[in-house]
C-alpha cells in the first residue's frame, strides 16, 4: 500500500513538472503553471496553460557590410563566407539591451 501511494504521488508530480515546462514557454511561466497544477489538478493546469499565449521570441538579425570593423567574431566570419559585400548575423535580445 505504501508503494502504491508513493508511485501515484511520483506520477502526479512528474505530470505537474511536465506541464510546468510547457508553461515556461508561455506567458504563465514555470512557477505559476507548477503551483496551479500542483494545488488544483493537472487538468486545470493543462487548461490554463493551453489558454495562456506563447511568449514572444526576441531574436533579431542585423545586416553588416564589408566596412564593418567591430569585434564580433560571428560578423567577421559571416562576411568572410559571404559571396557579396554584406551578410546577416543573428543577435540575441541581450545584445541590444532587452535583458
Amino acid at each position: 500500500m505504501y508503494y502504491l501511494i508513493i508511485s501515484i504521488f511520483s506520477f502526479y508530480l512528474l505530470f505537474v513538472l511536465l506541464l510546468s515546462f510547457e508553461g515556461k514557454r508561455r506567458n504563465i511561466g514555470f512557477i505559476n503553471a507548477f503551483l496551479i497544477s500542483l494545488f488544483f489538478t493537472p487538468i486545470t493546469g493543462l487548461i490554463t496553460i493551453i489558454f495562456s499565449p506563447r511568449k514572444a521570441i526576441l531574436s533579431h538579425y542585423v545586416k553588416v557590410n564589408k566596412s564593418y570593423n567591430g569585434d564580433r567574431k560571428d560578423a567577421k566570419k559571416a562576411l568572410k563566407i559571404s559571396k557579396n559585400d554584406d551578410a546577416w548575423i543573428k543577435i540575441k535580445a541581450s545584445d541590444i539591451g532587452f535583458a
